[in-house]
């Protein structure tokens, strides 16, 4: 009932009464608070005069709306309630200084872990492991060429 096309021709003529145009396309109230005591012709929130029929029933919230309106908006990026800690020094609830106590590890070592870097045991298990560069070999009796093109 929130989202439907009105013709605001309708509604400013009095055929399609004000309680049945949504709230955000009257630039109204959720709770339809701002039609209920009142009937006759009225401005809507967008200046279009239009006529209410005096029959809006106050909606009432759930307790959905209610915890909803106790939230605080949330600026981080990644949602929620709190700071990104771009530090590592720690602050309210979860820290990356925490969590390293906890692990018995460094902070450092814990932004790396965090972030998905293997631990040294990890590296070593690794199949294959790192590739073998020899210097001496790599690129013997190469000619040294401008940017490798010349």
């Amino acid at each position: 009932k929130h989202l439907f096309p009105v013709n605001p021709d309708k509604v400013r003529q009095g055929k399609i009464a004000l309680k049945d145009v949504p709230y955000m396309q009257r630039g109204g109230s959720w709770d339809n608070s701002d039609l209920t005591g009142k009937k006759g012709w009225m401005n809507t929130g967008f200046g279009m005069k239009a006529f209410n029929d005096g029959k809006a029933k106050e909606l009432k919230a759930n307790k959905f709306d209610g915890r909803y309106n106790k939230l605080k908006p949330s600026i981080s990026i990644f949602g929620g309630n709190s700071n990104v800690d771009w530090t590592g020094k720690g602050g309210v609830g979860d820290s990356v200084s925490a969590r390293a106590k906890k692990n018995g590890i460094s902070a450092d070592q814990q932004m790396w872990r965090d972030a998905g870097a293997l631990s040294v045991e990890q590296a070593r298990k690794r199949r294959g492991g790192a590739p073998k560069i020899n210097q001496n070999k790599a690129g013997a009796g190469d000619d040294k060429k401008f940017f490798g093109l010349f």
